[in-house]
């Protein structure tokens, strides 16, 4: 499960976005690439204020043992491209 929160401005006023997600990943070995699937909603907050079904599919792969790498792709009120590098904390 993942969830965001931004605050920004659009038109010179106030905004905000919130998403919330759970993902599911097929099982990888370690150091290859997995896949994975998510879904969930996503609001804006604001001038305009919408909600989305949030549609997403990706691909990870463990970097070492402290971190993970990985590339996504999706929708959410959009078109959206991820590419991110998460660590793990307390591992070494």
């Amino acid at each position: 499960m993942s969830g965001l929160g931004t605050l920004g401005t659009t038109g010179g006023r106030t905004a905000g976005r919130g998403e919330i997600a759970l993902h599911v990943a097929a099982p990888a070995k370690p150091n290859a690439w997995g896949w994975f699937l998510g879904g969930g909603v996503a609001a804006l907050v604001g001038p305009r204020s919408a909600g989305f079904v949030l549609a997403t599919v990706g691909a990870e792969r463990g970097v070492g043992r402290k971190g993970v790498v990985w590339l996504e792709g999706g929708v959410a009120g959009g078109p959206r491209v991820v590419i991110g590098y998460r660590v793990h904390p307390g591992r070494r």
